[in-house]
């Protein structure tokens, strides 16, 4: 992942948290990469964060994956692929995955898409 580094005073054991972009940072704390999101997010966007799920999917360390949308206010459909591409290269790493923080017209879209419980982390319904 591409960006400045610098550690955090308050958690100064292992944190260290990596500005991919203006709207994406990356935490990583002792296996778990959390990637916060912000902003309107689309196709200009899609690829790079695809980019940064697989290769936060990809570290021998990493354990556990978080997703946090609290802060995105738009997602098209080109997000939601990266957003289970990044699911699926969990997946096959035998690592957690969540998304979360999804409100407003965020959740909307991931509901009607018909992933939102999946990017939850709830078993598919039948």
């Amino acid at each position: 992942m591409k960006g400045r580094a610098s550690k955090q005073s308050h958690r100064p054991e292992r944190r260290t948290v990596i500005e991919i972009s203006q709207w994406c940072y990356v935490a990583h704390d002792t296996g778990t990469y959390t990637v916060t999101l912000s902003g309107e997010l689309d196709l200009l966007q899609a690829g790079d964060l695809t980019a940064t799920l697989t290769e936060a999917a990809g570290h021998d360390d990493t354990t556990q994956m978080c997703v946090d949308l609290a802060a995105v206010t738009f997602i098209d459909s080109t997000v939601i692929g990266a957003l289970l591409q990044g699911y699926h290269a969990a997946h096959t790493a035998a690592i957690g995955y969540t998304v979360t923080g999804m409100n407003g017209q965020v959740q909307k879209v991931l509901q009607v898409a018909g992933v939102l419980a999946t990017l939850q982390g709830q078993p598919p319904s039948p």
